[in-house]
């Protein structure tokens, strides 16, 4: 039998989806989500952002950063909140994330120390968000000492494992951890 098919006006679609998603219909909310994600990420209506929000204080760290994203312009001191939400339930995403808004003093006062100790626990297995803006603090000794050594290796080991990632069909790109490697090394890496 399958799904019912959408009416094919968007406008009516989202109207009749928001009042399902309005009366608990959590596919209804679902679909919102994943629409507006995809179309308009900018332009969260209300109910998929309280959507995520719910997701991602019950521990989806996914929805915590996509929340964010979609508030980072408008709101981005909420969006602090989320990716710190998402960091706290072990999102290296979140956690690299809210570094950046650190970093650059967005939703949250600036500060580098803070910022680069954000880098360093989502610079590890199984994901390394973190590692090539910790690398770059390391190399400038921003948010503590310098250690360009440890810049090196850090970026030295991203742009290995970049490299070694299939790419699912997409043409090759240099990797951004071998970009930056060799914009502040002069190392290139093969």
């Amino acid at each position: 039998m399958g799904a019912p098919r959408p009416p094919t006006d968007p406008e009516r679609t989202l109207l009749a989806l928001s009042r399902a998603c309005d009366a608990g219909e959590l596919a209804a909310c679902d679909w919102i989500v994943g629409r507006q994600l995809q179309h308009w990420p900018d332009e969260l209506t209300p109910i998929a952002r309280n959507k995520l929000a719910e997701d991602c204080e019950s521990g989806d760290e996914v929805s915590c950063v996509l929340a964010a994203n979609a508030l980072t312009e408008s709101s981005p001191a909420q969006a602090a909140s989320l990716l710190g939400t998402g960091c706290r339930n072990d999102s290296k995403e979140a956690c690299a994330e809210l570094g950046g808004l650190y970093e650059h003093g967005r939703g949250v006062p600036r500060s580098l120390p803070r910022a680069r100790k954000l880098y360093a626990s989502a610079c590890g297995p199984p994901e390394y968000h973190g590692c090539v803006p910790l690398a770059q603090m390391l190399w400038r000794g921003e948010g503590g000492g310098r250690d360009r050594n440890r810049a090196r290796r850090l970026l030295g080991e991203a742009c290995k494992r970049d490299l070694a990632r299939p790419n699912h069909g997409f043409l090759p790109t240099w990797p951004e951890s071998c970009a930056v490697l060799e914009a502040l090394t002069g190392q290139r890496s093969r």
